[in-house]
């Protein structure tokens, strides 16, 4: 139990909640902590290919993650929020109509939405932060 703790907060702090991690779990249980930490290392071991996720800055691959969670759920958003426009009002709208409308809280910030065809079909296009 207290390892998936440890692991959790590996997984979603990154390196420096690793590095703090592994100071709780070390303190706490100094018998099991060389076999474990051994398996939570951020040293690549001998042979493996190196990694070139972010911008190699601590957490940036933890932010790179962060950003495509985001973009990924406003992408899932607008497009549940057209479907949803679209079955109750027989067509699709731009942020500005869905926001208005009540289908969606706020314009979205990471697509822009839009129509060649009066509105029969959509698309939406993401902006530097979502390419």
């Amino acid at each position: 139990m207290r390892l998936a703790a440890v692991l959790v907060v590996v997984v979603v702090l990154g390196v420096a909640g690793a590095v703090a991690a592994q100071a709780v779990f070390r303190s706490e249980h100094a018998a099991l902590a060389p076999a474990v930490l051994a398996t939570t290392s951020t040293t690549p071991r001998p042979g493996a290919a190196p990694t070139t996720a972010g911008s190699g800055a601590p957490g940036s691959q933890s932010i790179d993650v962060a950003q495509a969670a985001a973009c990924t759920a406003e992408r899932q958003a607008l497009d549940a929020a057209e479907q949803q426009y679209r079955i109750l009002e027989g067509g699709y709208a731009d942020a500005s109509e869905l926001v208005a409308a009540h289908y969606l809280r706020e314009a979205p910030t990471l697509y822009r939405i839009s129509s060649t065809d009066g509105w029969q079909t959509y698309r939406l296009q993401p902006v530097a932060a979502c390419r």
